[in-house]
């Protein structure tokens, strides 16, 4: 138990507070949007605080939360990896060898001559605490333990991944079969491929047939878990349908297998990667020349990413130089570095404008002519979703060349207005407009105006126009993966300045900042501080981002909250879908902006928790979704 001193009554409350957060939390858990009867999660609650209190093991604490959820009519917690693989008797044999070591080594149990019996007997010691490390790293058996164990057990998924690694790689094929690689969940197949693939060969050719299996039978693979387990789509690659095919895959597929519509199914798939992506696969492809008619369906950002564009034929070559020059250009309008329009401008001298589609010439003629207003004119009306994606990606590069990740304000400033410029023309053009104004709903009678109706024998009644208030708390994740988005999300965001009571950026930690009323540029500023500071480490907390929101609509009074999110939580911490289960609730509309490379699994769990959740395919349809899904 903690001891508290002199500030005991202000700890203590702090500490008693956090507790009880915490078990109302747990009461949530896995209940859905239906919810629960207050009276059940208080009683719950305090007999929780109650158990903590008595019993000391948390193994103890865990065990009768699960029966205090029962008896109290609450839906258990479903837990991932507890599928049971295998149930077995214990072998006294091996028990009484056991007993024998207070210290033990894992080759004093197991060796090459081991039954696959003995090594599950192994993992469940383990898992009981039977056998547990030391603090020199070696193992301990606990005698007592030892002496309670019964004669039944049994193992699941969650006790393979966590000590299978602890036993000699030459036992795996033992116990690790076909049959119980096909029982894994999706998350589990990608956790166990990703913790034990290349150690063993035949547990690697199962591996290999499962992964196979289920990407011919329609799993798509999202960009974090092909990361994962790289190596084994590579080697699998060839033996899959050209329907189950994923860009990722492409330096590892025979590009003559493909058929037209798998080109144009691969080349749009391809283009809505995040720009990095896309750049690391086409330098992988580019040189091989039967990949040209994929190339060719690619945008000139895209393109720009090819390292040698002499290698290709015309148009591809003149369309890759633009693609450089255009970077290059965008590069000199943040820095106002002059060498970057030299080279722009000669790149583009390079090109052959006859070689070049239509929409393009005019995009080169206003390269070579050094026009800023024409050019971001010509390219909000052509790709808008791929020029804010550049400037976030070009001031980043910026910062990180010169050793440092704080930038100039005045290169911030650049970027913002580039950016709005960029969007306010493509969202006019779109029948979106560019500054939101606030609407109505009827109010009292206009007096005036219908007796002005009335005289001219139109019996009309004319209303008075209330203005109808909303408020909103934008929540916006800036790690890695949502790069692409994150941009496009704070200035839809900024789009509806009239009504957003505060803002929360995050990726591992939320920052909250204030609304920036009519003015967007200082909340664009610390928004790309913010990122630049986070670093792309690529880890996102979205259940802490969250409960930030929901404080912060406390306090505003704020009714709706929108999160943009590709919904990957990389932070240990209660789920998202649980966390908000338990915002709406209490009567909180959320609203969820997410990319198409999205767990399928997640989003109906986020939709069973009471959120509105829209997936887009472009960046460039969220200004109408936020009007719609926020009815204002």
């Amino acid at each position: 138990m903690k001891s508290y001193g002199e500030e005991s009554p202000e700890v203590l409350k702090k500490e008693f507070s956090r507790r009880v957060e915490d078990w109302i939390r747990e009461a949530f858990k896995g209940v859905g949007p239906t919810g629960v009867s207050v009276d059940r999660v208080i009683l719950y609650v305090k007999l929780g605080l109650t158990l903590e209190g008595l019993l000391r093991s948390r193994e103890q604490v865990e065990e009768y939360k699960d029966l205090l959820r029962a008896a109290l009519g609450l839906k258990p917690v479903e837990k991932a990896g507890e599928e049971v693989l295998a149930s077995f008797n214990l072998d006294q044999s091996f028990q009484a060898r056991l007993s024998r070591f207070k210290n033990v080594r894992v080759s004093d149990l197991l060796g090459r001559d081991s039954t696959p019996q003995q090594v599950m007997e192994y993992i469940w010691y383990r898992k009981t605490g039977v056998i547990r490390r030391s603090r020199n790293g070696g193992f301990i058996v606990d005698a007592e333990r030892l002496r309670r164990m019964g004669g039944k057990a049994s193992i699941t998924v969650k006790d393979l991944n966590k000590y299978l690694g602890e036993v000699p790689s030459q036992l795996w094929g033992k116990i690790v079969s076909s049959s119980i690689l096909g029982r894994m969940s999706r998350d589990e197949i990608v956790e166990f491929a990703s913790r034990f693939y290349g150690r063993n060969p035949g547990v690697d050719k199962r591996i290999d047939h499962e992964i196979a299996f289920r990407l011919n039978a329609g799993w798509r693979l999202s960009l974090s878990e092909y990361r994962r387990i790289e190596r084994v789509v590579s080697k699998v690659s060839p033996r899959l349908k050209t329907s189950a095919l994923l860009p990722y895959m492409l330096p590892q597929v025979d590009a003559g297998s493909l058929s037209s519509d798998d080109v144009s199914r691969l080349a749009k798939k391809l283009e809505e990667l995040p720009l990095r992506d896309r750049w690391r696969i086409i330098d992988k492809i580019y040189k091989n020349h039967a990949y040209e008619p994929l190339l060719s369906q690619l945008g000139v950002f895209s393109l720009a990413g090819i390292g040698n564009p002499d290698r290709l034929g015309e148009p591809l070559r003149s369309k890759s130089l633009l693609g450089q020059s255009l970077m290059s250009y965008i590069t000199f309008l943040l820095t106002r570095d002059p060498s970057y329009f030299d080279y722009s401008i000669y790149l583009a001298s390079r090109v052959n404008p006859e070689a070049l589609e239509p929409g393009l010439r005019r995009l080169h003629e206003g390269l070579l002519a050094g026009d800023s207003r024409r050019l971001i004119t010509i390219i909000a009306r052509q790709d808008p979703a791929e020029a804010v994606e550049v400037l976030s990606y070009k001031v980043w590069e910026y910062a990180s060349t010169r050793g440092r990740l704080e930038v100039e304000p005045s290169m911030l400033r650049r970027a913002v207005e580039i950016g709005c410029m960029i969007l306010n023309r493509a969202w006019a053009r779109r029948g979106v407009a560019a500054e939101w104004r606030v609407s109505a709903r009827r109010g009292r009678v206009d007096v005036r105006k219908t007796m002005f109706k009335h005289v001219r024998m139109d019996e009309t009644i004319v209303y008075r126009r209330k203005e109808r208030r909303v408020k909103v708390v934008g929540v916006v994740d800036v790690s890695g993966s949502m790069s692409r988005f994150s941009l496009w999300s704070i200035l839809s965001l900024a789009s509806l300045a009239p009504v957003l009571s505060g803002v929360v950026l995050f990726s591992e930690k939320p920052a909250i900042y204030k609304a920036p009323g009519a003015k967007t540029q200082r909340l664009l500023v610390n928004y790309l501080e913010n990122l630049f500071q986070q670093g792309f480490k690529g880890y996102t907390n979205i259940s802490s981002a969250l409960r930030e929101a929901y404080r912060l609509s406390l306090k505003t009074g704020s009714g709706r909250i929108v999160v943009f999110t590709d919904l990957q939580q990389t932070v240990q911490d209660v789920d998202p879908w649980v966390e908000a289960s338990v915002i709406t609730g209490r009567g909180v509309r959320v609203v969820v902006i997410t990319p198409s490379q999205v767990d399928e699994r997640v989003v109906e769990l986020m939709r069973r928790a009471g959120c509105l959740v829209e997936v887009v395919s472009s960046p460039e349809k969220i200004p109408k979704i936020l009007k719609r899904k926020l009815n204002v």
